[in-house]
């Protein structure tokens, strides 16, 4: 417990740092960490070669094809549900529970242009959107760095449009969807794994730029 303030505490260096990161960033599941984790996690999955996450950019990622990619993630279990108001970890946890699918939401897809926020209509501002969806429903045994614990959804920004999709969409949706335009690449409930999806990608990435730019430029910004 604090009883005094230490007026000589040094907070520069390495070690603070880490220190920094431990207190702030260290809960994965929390929901906005959750987030920015996905970003990197499929800003990885992709090899794409951004230093650092750019949060007011109006795309999560940009591929070196040109390929703007907006990241949108969700999950069972988020720590409010697992930690107390203190820090401290609930015991005993929650067991593990089935979700109902119409539950799990995606939020944030419609956006004003960074450069005119405050004016102008929402709109899709990305070509891909891909969905990341922690499926663990043990907390127990939550882990947001074990890949088999993500389900991959991608849909372009036509068929959001053509579902009348608005800021957000359900798993539901997204596995309905999926199901009834398949692909060799999805799992049995319209999903992909962290491989399926680097393969999916491959392959939109060879189709995006022999499509629309055969020479091997670069794409245009908007499809």
């Amino acid at each position: 417990m604090c009883t005094s303030l230490n007026t000589d505490i040094e907070i520069s260096g390495w070690d603070r740092l880490q220190e920094f990161y431990r207190w702030a960033f260290s809960d994965l599941c929390d929901d906005d960490l959750k987030g920015i984790f996905a970003e990197w996690m499929v800003s990885k999955l992709l090899n794409c070669p951004s230093p650092r996450r750019v949060s007011w950019a109006d795309s999560d990622i940009i591929l070196p094809s040109g390929i703007h990619i907006e990241v949108k993630s969700s999950a069972v279990w988020q720590s409010w549900k697992l930690v107390n108001q203190d820090g401290s970890r609930k015991n005993p946890l929650p067991l593990a529970k089935p979700f109902r699918p119409t539950c799990i939401r995606f939020g944030g897809l419609q956006a004003r242009p960074t450069a005119s926020q405050w004016s102008g209509d929402r709109d899709f501002k990305s070509h891909l959107y891909v969905f990341c969806f922690q499926c663990q429903t043990d907390p127990a045994q939550w882990d947001a760095q074990n890949l088999q614990q993500w389900e991959f959804y991608v849909m372009n920004r036509h068929e959001l449009i053509e579902l009348t999709v608005g800021k957000s969409i359900s798993l539901a949706a997204l596995r309905n969807f999926r199901l009834r335009h398949p692909c060799s690449m999805l799992s049995p409930n319209g999903s992909m794994s962290a491989a399926q999806f680097q393969s999916f990608m491959q392959v939109y990435t060879r189709s995006w730029q022999d499509r629309d730019h055969p020479s091997g430029g670069k794409a245009k910004q908007e499809p």
